[in-house]
């Protein structure tokens, strides 16, 4: 397999040389998301997927043959995402040695801080963005298309790609007589979350260049098939949330009201029923145990389970390692939640810079609504939105796994550049002008 990769690795290099800066990422993507990254190259301690092999070429393409850092501006987004890696990796610490942390960041750097800036950028206007999302959306249907293959006839059409790290799906990944879709991801939720999360940004196309007006709801239809081909509780709780969301946005100016009632709602719940409002969305779960399970996990947290460790946390445990610390003896090992797992890994030291990337980058998008001068900008910052907070609702009870971890870097870094993105489209900007790209100058013209 590791001639595989490399070839992989050597023709999508060539072709990101040749491209522009929006092709250049979305090759990348291509295998981040199309290739399995479980499968990786051993160098001595450290394991190089594919997407972590491609990484440093694309950076290096950007800065110095494509010189996009001329045009690169800083911001706070940038300085809480750099904030936040450096203090998760200050608080291990506490609890493990120098070179286990050195191994584990490294990697992470990789998969978050890396990618950020590689979107950072190669996005530079809307239509850079419009794009993006449409190469994003082909691989989206691609991945969906096999994932329903995947549920109906039990094989997976990419076992091929994992050579000797394919081990068969366990009998637990059938639900209801389907096989829990994974393809690429090794993980059902990891497939059914990326296409949970595109769902809302293929609407976010509607009436664009060069697309016909059905493609973006043809798109739309593939998403949801292949979220529910995961057969997963996590991803179909984020789509839910992202299309209600969606469906909101002619009521958006009464969402204080929306509000009242939905907080009201959950005080009635919580005083007259016989146990706390979330358990009812348990019912609403594949399995109910597992739905169980993840309300355990922060019952557990808040419950005593932080005690001592609310400073720097119990350092590298949970799914990733299954190997207790001193002192970590917790009831539910596997840590199914963005948030508690973070809390757990590096405690509040980096929980609280994490926390404060997230309101920011929710203000940015606020921010750029309020920019958006034309109905085509409000409806991507809108839809960009219900994305965001579907994706936060999801990880709730999901931790990001595998290409998911990149992935929700790449989703960071366009919320926080989206009041420059709409700002500079104007108030004249429509879906239909046709961006192109003026490779002497570097920017993107609009030609009728």
């Amino acid at each position: 397999m590791a001639g595989m990769m490399l070839a992989l690795a050597t023709i999508l290099g060539g072709v990101m040389l040749f491209s522009n800066p929006v092709a250049a990422l979305s090759w990348f993507c291509v295998g981040l998301f199309c290739y399995p990254q479980q499968v990786v190259l051993n160098f001595g301690a450290a394991d190089f997927s594919l997407a972590r092999v491609l990484i440093i070429p694309l950076l290096a393409i950007q800065i110095l043959r494509q010189g996009l850092w001329r045009t690169f501006r800083w911001n706070r987004i940038d300085t809480l995402v750099v904030v936040t890696f450096v203090c998760q990796s200050l608080a291990l610490l506490a609890n493990e040695r120098l070179m286990k942390i050195a191994e584990r960041q490294s990697g992470n750097c990789f998969d978050t801080v890396l990618v950020y800036f590689a979107v950072r950028l190669a996005i530079r206007s809307l239509p850079d963005a419009l794009q993006f999302v449409k190469h994003l959306m082909m691989m989206g249907s691609v991945l969906a298309v096999l994932g329903v293959v995947h549920a109906v006839t039990h094989r997976n059409p990419t076992a091929f790609l994992y050579g000797p790290f394919w081990t068969g799906d366990p009998p637990y990944m059938m639900r209801h007589g389907f096989q829990r879709a994974d393809v690429t991801f090794g993980s059902s939720i990891g497939l059914g979350m990326f296409l949970a999360a595109l769902a809302p940004l293929s609407i976010s196309l509607r009436a664009p260049a060069r697309l016909p007006r059905s493609t973006p709801y043809l798109f739309l239809s593939f998403m949801i098939l292949g979220t529910a081909a995961s057969m997963s509780s996590g991803p179909l709780f984020t789509i839910v949330v992202s299309l209600s969301l969606m469906a909101f946005y002619p009521l958006r100016n009464h969402w204080r009201f929306f509000l009242f009632v939905f907080i009201a709602m959950c005080f009635f719940l919580e005083i007259y029923s016989n146990s706390h409002f979330y358990y009812i969305l348990t019912r609403f779960a594949f399995s109910t145990e597992n739905a169980y399970y993840r309300i355990g996990v922060y019952e557990e947290a808040f419950g005593g389970g932080m005690t001592g460790h609310w400073l720097f946390g119990y350092g590298l445990i949970g799914f990733d390692q299954y190997r207790n610390p001193i002192g970590f003896n917790w009831e539910h090992y596997d840590i199914t939640s963005l948030f508690i797992g973070i809390l757990i890994k590096h405690g509040l030291l980096g929980t609280v810079p994490f926390l404060a990337l997230t309101i920011l980058y929710f203000r940015r998008l606020a921010c750029a609504f309020r920019l958006a001068a034309s109905s085509p900008t409000r409806w991507f910052v809108w839809c960009l939105s219900s994305t965001m907070i579907g994706w936060s609702v999801g990880t709730l009870t999901v931790a990001p796994i595998g290409s998911l971890l990149p992935f929700f870097f790449i989703l960071i870094a366009l919320s926080g550049i989206a009041p420059a993105l709409v700002a500079a489209a104007g108030p004249t900007f429509s879906y239909a002008r046709i961006p192109e790209e003026d490779s002497a100058k570097g920017r993107v013209l609009f030609v009728a």
